[in-house]
């Protein structure tokens, strides 16, 4: 993961640049989440479903950037295991 997020603390703190981008990118999927349910309250259907998609499509591109950074091959003693990969992709499957 680092070599697509090379830059430290963005947001002003000493935490990864993945993990700065993953908490804007939760934020404005809240946000978006909000929105979405004024936008159905006032019965404006059609935006209210871009907008539901669109949270549910930039999440599971989060999921996919989170899951690449091959933490799903290595088991908490640092051997690689496959029953610890089966586990980890069932819920994609």
């Amino acid at each position: 993961m680092t070599l697509l997020f090379p830059v430290q603390g963005f947001l002003g703190t000493g935490a990864p640049f993945a993990a700065g981008f993953n908490l804007v990118m939760q934020l404005f999927m809240g946000t978006a989440l909000i929105a979405g349910v004024v936008f159905a309250k006032c019965k404006w259907y059609r935006a209210h479903g871009i907008c539901q998609t669109t949270v549910l499509l930039v999440n599971l591109l989060m999921i996919a950037l989170d899951a690449s950074g091959g933490r799903a091959l290595v088991d908490c003693s640092g051997r690689r295991s496959g029953d610890y990969y089966v586990w980890y992709v069932a819920p994609f499957a």
